[in-house]
């Protein structure tokens, strides 16, 4: 992003810059990692000893000094990962590591709950077996307490995905595999068996087989099915008492039991991964929005552990997804934006009247942007006005004391610009020679 904006002010990158990313680049792809310390830190050396351009306006020093900062963090982080895997060889088992990135935890115990979409599905379970359960009464059937065990198992399993049908019909396909291979098994094998030894040569073909093809990810649902219903089906007892026609009034009770569960879940939930989607979406804004208005003060790690958690559960959604409405939802820039917001929540404290003012007036304009999102359900253009806060804002940091927290806003600011605006160029305010330095700045607060 950052390289982004640089093309987008002034074309191609400095010699000096390309030079140092392709180097980056060969040593992060080089396939042998026993490379010398002097490599990073030669990298290092490189861009600290680049001076932003004299000509550069406020936006243009800023941008600089960013990417900069976001290159020495790259370098820190693969020197990290090569030390890391060096750790790993038992030659090195000893050695003591001592982290070169500082950054913050970002896993935390909060998660993010969709409390309405867990009420619906339990309420939706609870009604299939009662629903079951009444056409059970109803048609007489003394055999048909299995066809309501199913459902209900079916729906407890898979009612909390955003497409449980497909897996439901794959658990009837795997039971009624089992219920075939155990009717062999109960009615032409196991009556012909009188030992224990010929009980566990006859019994390990198709166990061993479902064993060998568990750890398979694309077959371990199949097989895993497959052993629970085998071994159930077979029910073996210390006498042998299995009835044909008991057994096949199980199986076809069970069968019905798992046509229904899918015909069920079709009718209350028509909606797939993208509703679950949209409200995870809905609720990121939502909390951007109470961020930026201040509405969360003191919960700032809790809402960074939910935002990553929400995250994780957004993305293999909208990879799966073919509403053109999601596919232009970018999970990443609002955690983005988040992480920025957070930083000028927490610096705005310590900086000057003008700036804590300005800062304000830009989270205000965030906080309406994001909550119109919320309001309308489909995310829309920032306003101009919004851009035009975040850059007086930029500008009256700017001119407050040098401090940490100055740094970090400024940093925040240019984040939360290229999160909202990447396509707009930077405002054309001066940059006061003399004030941009080299790029070995502090360790930055905000994430992009």
């Amino acid at each position: 992003a950052r390289m982004h904006a640089v093309r987008l002010e002034r074309g191609p990158l400095p010699p000096q810059i390309e030079a140092a990313t392709e180097r980056i680049a060969a040593w992060v792809s080089k396939a042998e990692r026993n490379v010398e310390e002097a490599v990073p830190e030669q990298l290092r050396a490189d861009l600290s000893n680049f001076a932003v351009p004299a000509e550069a306006g406020l936006w243009q020093g800023l941008v600089w000094l960013s990417l900069m900062s976001r290159l020495l963090e790259l370098i820190d982080l693969w020197q990290d990962c090569v030390n890391l895997q060096r750790l790993i060889a038992p030659a090195h088992a000893s050695l003591q590591w001592r982290p070169r990135l500082r950054h913050r935890p970002v896993i935390g115990r909060n998660q993010h709950h969709d409390r309405g979409l867990m009420a619906f599905v339990v309420g939706s379970t609870i009604l299939a077996t009662f629903l079951a359960g009444l056409l059970w009464i109803w048609s007489g059937w003394s055999g048909g307490a299995n066809a309501v065990a199913f459902v209900a198992i079916a729906c407890c399993f898979f009612g909390g995905l955003d497409r449980p049908a497909p897996m439901m019909k794959t658990m009837l396909i795997s039971c009624m595999i089992a219920y075939a291979v155990a009717g062999i098994y109960l009615f032409a094998i196991l009556p012909r068996v009188n030992d224990f030894e010929m009980i566990v040569l006859v019994l390990a073909p198709p166990f061993l087989l479902v064993g060998a093809f568990i750890p398979r990810p694309q077959l371990f649902l199949l097989t895993l099915l497959l052993a629970a219903n085998l071994a159930g089906d077979l029910g073996l007892e210390g006498r042998y008492g299995a009835q044909f026609a008991s057994y096949v009034e199980g199986a076809i009770a069970g069968g019905a039991g798992l046509l229904f569960a899918p015909v069920w879940t079709h009718l209350p939930r028509p909606f797939g991964a993208e509703f679950a989607a949209h409200r995870l979406v809905l609720a990121g804004w939502n909390d951007l929005a109470g961020l930026a208005a201040g509405s969360h003060p003191r919960d700032h790690a809790d809402l960074i552990s939910r935002t990553l958690d929400r995250l994780g559960q957004l993305v293999p959604r909208l990879a799966s997804s073919t509403a053109p409405a999601l596919k232009s939802i970018d999970g990443l820039s609002e955690l983005r934006a988040g992480y920025n917001i957070i930083a000028l929540q927490h610096d705005r404290r310590t900086l000057p009247g003008d700036a804590r003012g300005a800062i304000d007036g830009a989270l205000r304009g965030v906080a309406g942007h994001f909550g119109s999102c919320s309001a309308c359900g489909a995310r829309q253009i920032p306003p101009d006005d919004l851009r035009v806060k975040i850059d007086l804002a930029l500008g009256a940091v700017f001119a407050s004391p040098n401090s940490r927290a100055r740094l970090s806003s400024l940093d925040a600011l240019v984040g939360l610009r290229r999160v909202l605006f990447p396509l707009a160029r930077g405002p054309s305010c001066a940059f006061p020679r003399g004030d941009h330095g080299n790029a070995n700045i502090s360790p930055c607060n905000a994430a992009e």
